[in-house]
């Protein structure tokens, strides 16, 4: 549901779409059902490996007794989202985002990262310190050799490499520094405080 009132399906939902409880989508994620297990919740379908708050705690769906398997699920993608305040509420639901991120491994990014990030990071600047990606007009070459820009990819595309492509996914720009850069034997992140790859 989103905050103006309007119902979408999952693969409906649009980056930047308000949410409900005043959180917008950072990210969507379009994904491959293949080998996926389907789990009915409360009316909800949603992977095995998803995760819900149940009692204040992260559980994967799985791992409920009330979730029933879906044994002939067929729809050929799942769909998914990063949200601003990294939950994603359906009903009286609140089910983790993509990420998964909580307090616990925010603190565990902090500490593996350190002063690589800005001492202003915490939970409600995560999509701009976090997220990034390509410019849709970055060009992939496919195995069968023609070149596709990045927002033509589909789901089941095969790389040149022999990569298949799982999932697709379009990133907000929103309250991200987007840089351009030429880069030659140098690998350069477009993030709050410009990093060089070690």
């Amino acid at each position: 549901k989103l905050k103006n009132g309007d119902v979408k399906k999952m693969k409906n939902i649009e980056i930047n779409d308000v949410l409900e409880d005043g959180s917008y989508v950072t990210a969507k994620f379009k994904l491959s059902a293949t080998g996926v297990n389907m789990y009915k919740y409360k009316n909800i379908i949603v992977s095995g490996s998803h995760k819900v708050l149940v009692n204040g705690m992260q559980n994967k769906i799985e791992n409920l007794k009330n979730a029933v398997y879906i044994n002939d699920y067929r729809k050929q993608y799942i769909y998914c989202l990063n949200t601003s305040n990294k939950q994603i509420k359906i009903n009286d639901d609140i089910f983790c985002d993509w990420d998964e991120i909580n307090s616990n491994l925010l603190d565990k990014i902090k500490n593996k990262l350190g002063d690589k990030l800005s001492p202003l990071f915490n939970q409600n600047n995560i999509h701009n310190v976090l997220e990034g990606g390509f410019d849709k007009s970055t060009e992939l070459e496919l195995l069968d050799g023609r070149s596709k820009n990045i927002d033509e990819i589909e789901v089941g595309h095969v790389l040149k490499n022999g990569d298949r492509v799982w999932g697709v996914v379009e990133i907000s720009t929103k309250d991200i520094s987007v840089n351009k850069y030429y880069l030659e034997n140098t690998c350069i992140i477009s993030a709050p405080n410009n990093q060089i790859c070690d």
